[in-house]
């Protein structure tokens, strides 16, 4: 006599649906702090450009150490270089050249905003609002938040994934040589002691008591198995204990049956 249980195809639907979601939701995160937030400032950047130029501004120039937590530092440093090595000094601060360079003013794209830098050869000037901003920008605390959230509902997909397979990969035989969890070494039917269903009605566990065995409680869960019913069932033959499956079907059917009755 041998009777196989595979995963419960419902357990496997319900946490392969929350995997889903953890991937769709994690990648929108991540999505926007990475990508779709850094696009959409760029585009904020052009528009506080004056008109007639917005087309010339090189959008992959943008420079990290143009930011609003860092300009100010720029601006003072650049400041007190040398007047023949202001320019220099800057784009070595900053990173690279200008994204655009227009009517003798130097910007330079940041992730949240523009540095407007006032150019004479090798000297600059800074006006009394050196960094260009927009209420419509997304600031960088909420760029690095999206970052933050991306990465967190990834792991817990990552977590699901694997959760996920552990699930995929249960599986329940009874034998002549006992019950056998996920191909382990089979509990014989000696073994087995008792069965604790008082937990079977509400939340659908039954734990195999047993004797001489690396886990003397061995729980059993109906929501984990697909035929849970045969598994029992067949423990039951073997070791003579009631079968909580069995005598909960035959009370729902005298119940269903006593209800038809009453309609008659």
């Amino acid at each position: 006599m041998t009777r196989t249980s595979g995963p419960n195809r419902e357990r496997i639907i319900r946490n392969g649906i929350f995997l889903l979601m953890c991937v769709g939701v994690g990648g929108w995160f991540a999505y926007d702090g990475w990508i779709g937030y850094l696009d959409e400032n760029q585009e904020v950047n052009r528009e506080l450009l004056p008109v007639e130029i917005r087309d010339q501004a090189n959008a992959s120039r943008v420079y990290r150490n143009a930011n609003s937590n860092v300009v100010r530092e720029v601006v003072e440093k650049t400041k007190n270089a040398p007047f023949n090595e202001q320019l220099s000094k800057l784009e070595s601060l900053v990173g690279g050249p200008p994204t655009l360079k227009a009517g003798g003013s130097l910007y330079y794209f940041a992730q949240d905003g523009i540095l407007k830098v006032g150019e004479r050869g090798e000297r600059v000037s800074f006006g009394d609002e050196p960094f260009l901003t927009s209420e419509k920008h997304h600031t960088l605390t909420s760029i690095l938040t999206q970052k933050l959230f991306g990465v967190a509902v990834g792991l817990v997909g990552l977590y699901m994934l694997l959760f996920l397979l552990r699930v995929v990969s249960r599986r329940a035989e009874v034998n002549d040589e006992g019950l056998s969890l996920n191909g382990g070494k089979p509990i014989p039917f000696g073994s087995m002691k008792s069965l604790d269903d008082s937990e079977f009605r509400k939340k659908g566990r039954i734990y195999l008591e047993c004797e001489g065995t690396t886990t003397p409680r061995v729980l059993l869960d109906e929501y984990h198995f697909a035929e849970f019913d045969k598994i029992m069932a067949a423990i039951c033959e073997k070791t003579g204990f009631k079968d909580p499956v069995a005598l909960e079907k035959a009370e729902k059917a005298a119940n269903a049956g006593r209800g038809e009755d009453a309609d008659q």
